[in-house]
Order: structure tokens, then sequence, then C-alpha cells
């Protein structure tokens, strides 16, 4: 008869909260919160979570919540510029610039002459997008200009 009785030294009971168990919907609230710019500690006091738990449970969800939404938010300007709706120029422009790895920017600027306040006529170039005998040619005109 080798029976064994458990005892109180060899039972232990776990002390503290349950272990955190993610459900789609925390992962969901997780994800949402993190595309929209939410710090950890942030999500971390709405979800009622240690920052340590958040990490632990919701790595990736902090990791593509932001991508997800860049994705999802760069789709819908895609199809605006392919569709050609009537916002497909504002949409391509927005992607350009955001997006668009400085291929799009735009300054307004303007400045009135002294003598008669009417808009002096201005241009922005990218210099770097200029052949050297573009920029010699520039660089000639300043120097010109400089003299007068």
């Amino acid at each position: 008869m080798a029976v064994s009785k458990l005892t109180k030294a060899t039972v232990r009971k776990r002390k503290g909260r349950p272990e955190h168990k993610p459900t789609l919907a925390t992962r969901q609230a997780v994800q949402g919160m993190a595309a929209a710019g939410l710090w950890q500690y942030e999500i971390c006091q709405i979800m009622g979570l240690s920052e340590n738990t958040l990490v632990k449970h919701y790595q990736h969800e902090l990791d593509t919540g932001w991508a997800a939404t860049m994705a999802l938010a760069s789709k819908t300007i895609v199809d605006q510029m392919v569709n050609k709706t009537d916002r497909a120029f504002d949409a391509a422009k927005f992607f350009l610039t955001k997006r668009g790895r400085g291929l799009w920017s735009e300054t307004k600027q303007i400045e009135l002459n002294a003598t008669n306040n009417e808009p002096v006529q201005m241009q922005t170039m990218n210099i770097d997008a200029l052949d050297d005998d573009e920029r010699d040619q520039l660089e000639k005109l300043l120097n010109l200009a400089l003299l007068t």
C-alpha cells in the first residue's frame, strides 16, 4: 500500500493574480491603440496591465499596429489615385509627401516687392537633381546676381 498523501508542503498555491490570457478582442484593442500612437504606458493604464505583461503578450500587436494602419491608409490613397476620383490628385500629393521619400514637397512663400507691393516671383529647385553643367550655370547666375 504505497499510497502517498499530499501534504501542505507538496501542494503550493499560486499567489497573486492569475496569468493574463490575451483574447482576440484585447489583441485588436492593443493593436488599435498602438496604431493610434499611444505610448505603452498609456495602453497599460487603459488595459489594466503592467508594462512587462503588455510586452510579453502583445509584442506583435505593438510592433505591427502602426504599420498595419499605414498599409491600410496607403491602400486607400492608392485606390483613390488609380480610380481617378475627384480626390485623386490630393491623394497622390498626400502619398508622395508623407510616404514618397521626398518625391513631393510644397512650400508657399510670398515676398512682396518693396517698390510696388507685387509678389516677387520665386522658384524652389532641387540642386541635387542638377547635372554638372546646370550647376555651373546656376553658380554663374548666382555670382552675377550677387555682384549687382
